[in-house]
């Protein structure tokens, strides 16, 4: 994001990749009246459909869930 605050001065990105720099006020969220932000799933937790029982698997995910649940708070 360096570059774009400090040569580009333009970014097209993700507030997840850009909120520090939006928190220190280098980079402002450009909007247009009528226009919303897109809202997307954009990660997927992925693993073979013969380790879907797996214990690894089964607690990372149940793992990740409290954490998503955590970070709402």
């Amino acid at each position: 994001m360096a570059s774009f605050t400090e040569a580009l001065q333009l970014a097209l990105e993700s507030v997840r990749f850009s909120q520090q720099e939006l928190a220190k006020g280098s980079l402002v969220k450009f909007s247009i009246e009528g226009c919303a932000s897109v809202m997307r799933e954009v990660h997927f937790l992925c693993y073979r459909h013969t380790q879907k029982n797996s214990p690894k698997i089964v607690a990372f995910h149940e793992w990740l869930i409290e954490e998503c649940k955590a970070d709402g708070d």
